[in-house]
């Protein structure tokens, strides 16, 4: 069975917009990972990561994962860029010494040879073995640790930049090496908002305040500028919901929508008249 990974990605050929609107309509599946569930701009991250791999949206998304802001992928998808870029990976596990050693031959250097071993002995050393996935999968665990020390020693150009497992950042994970418990750092990205939602939006924070049990999260997918951002965040400290989880949700959502806002065009309609950057008028807006 061939272990290449695919070459082609179709999101390369999306516009950004093109992009968004994937990513939106792919964040309502239930079946995927919790961390990209209703986070748009989780998959968009994860989309952009998959293209500088050359791989599908849908394989970043299930071997891509970012921990505390760093990108790491799982061991099966670190040894198929490996092998990918022509250099041989071959692994080895003794489940009586409960050791795994994992070996890469470079294609430019065929007469060396790269070789690492974990034991449960690093393990401790490493201070792995009092999690839980160490010891319900101790093999799959120390073949992961030998893929991918090896790979970074062997060949880290074959990775960009990814070298690391969910494991080796911190995560629990699964056998296959999936984080189980990656909380979702991205806010949902932003969609256009309906009028009604903008007469809502202009009302006062003590008017918005009354009825409590407000969606806070929902709210904030509906805002479009940095500024309805910064206003929900204040009813929502007002009314004493503001929970870790919903500040940093917001203060992400606000950064992105700032950074947009920095970004658009640097002309701009003040009272009829077009001024530009540096607020010199440059003539009757049209």
């Amino acid at each position: 069975m061939s272990t290449e990974l695919a070459i082609t990605n179709p999101a390369a050929a999306m516009t950004i917009g093109e992009k968004q609107q994937y990513a939106e309509l792919l964040a309502q599946a239930s079946l995927l990972p919790k961390q990209y569930q209703r986070n748009p701009a989780n998959v968009l991250l994860a989309m952009e990561l998959g293209q500088s791999l050359s791989i599908p949206p849908i394989q970043a998304i299930n071997e891509v994962h970012v921990i505390e802001g760093k990108p790491s992928a799982s061991a099966n998808l670190i040894g198929g860029l490996v092998r990918r870029a022509g250099h041989v990976l071959r692994i080895r596990v003794d489940r009586e010494a409960m050791a795994a050693t994992a070996q890469i031959i470079r294609n430019d250097d065929p007469d060396y040879t790269f070789e690492v071993t974990w034991t449960m002995d690093d393990a401790k050393r490493a201070g792995s073995t009092n999690k839980d996935n160490w010891k319900k999968y101790p093999i799959a665990m120390l073949k992961a640790r030998a893929i991918t020390e090896v790979a970074r020693e062997a060949c880290p150009e074959a990775l960009m930049g990814i070298s690391y497992t969910p494991d080796e950042l911190g995560a629990v994970v699964d056998q296959d090496g999936n984080p189980v418990n990656v909380a979702a750092n991205a806010a949902p990205m932003p969609r256009a908002r309906t009028s009604k939602q903008r007469e809502q939006a202009n009302k006062p924070v003590a008017a918005k305040q009354q009825g409590s049990g407000r969606d806070w999260l929902a709210e904030l997918d509906q805002c479009a500028t940095s500024e309805d951002v910064r206003e929900l965040y204040r009813a929502c400290s007002a009314a004493g919901e503001l929970t870790q989880e919903i500040a940093d949700q917001m203060n992400s959502a606000g950064s992105i929508l700032a950074a947009n806002e920095k970004n658009q065009h640097t002309e701009e309609v003040v009272d009829g008249e077009l001024v530009d950057a540096n607020g010199e008028i440059k003539g009757d807006a049209a």
